[in-house]
């Protein structure tokens, strides 16, 4: 089963479609507490979350919601989401999270010591405005459980609502988490 944990937008039909193409049971961890919300742009979107929600309080929330699991579960993160999931990752009960796919969780440059207890591939855009890529791989390189993915594209390209999608870039990386699930062993227990 899998976990899917949403950007600033929390749950939309975008983040539906994704989960529906994972052709597995999956849940949605959002933001705002099941509300539909409606945003004209990601700049709405970011302010609204920063003032009503923020990186801290979805952290707990999704602790809230993993530590009810009972069986493994394979967690997809994107952006806050990501970023908060990372912030809370040694934190976690590894018994029922297997791995965790983490794309642009920008504010993770700020949690560069935590170590995850469980397997976590982390994929960045290849370039963020306010900090540097390069630098941010090379603080995290080393990290036990970690594994690293820069890819071509911008953040926000995995959602079809960011100004940044990429259809490509989504497809590739739709396959590239099959192909990530599939390499870890535990498949076969």
């Amino acid at each position: 089963m899998y976990i899917i944990i949403t950007d600033i937008f929390g749950h939309t039909e975008a983040v539906k479609d994704f989960a529906d193409t994972l052709n597995a049971p999956y849940a949605i961890v959002e933001p705002y507490n099941n509300e539909q919300r409606s945003f004209n742009s990601e700049s709405e979107a970011y302010c609204y979350f920063m003032e009503h929600v923020g990186i801290e309080q979805y952290a707990m929330s999704i602790t809230n919601e993993l530590k009810a699991l009972s069986h493994p579960h394979v967690i997809i993160a994107f952006s806050a989401g990501a970023a908060a999931l990372w912030s809370v990752s040694d934190q976690l009960d590894d018994k029922n999270i297997r791995l965790g796919v983490l794309f642009y969780g920008s504010q993770i440059r700020h949690h560069v010591d935590i170590k995850p207890v469980f397997p976590c591939h982390l994929v960045f855009p290849e370039h963020e405005d306010h900090f540097s890529i390069p630098s941010l791989i090379a603080r995290l390189a080393f990290i036990p459980q970690v594994t690293l993915d820069v890819c071509e594209y911008k953040h926000g390209f995995m959602n079809s609502q960011s100004t940044n999608f990429n259809s490509v870039g989504y497809n590739k990386y739709n396959q590239r988490i099959r192909n990530i699930v599939s390499e870890h062993t535990w498949l076969n227990e």
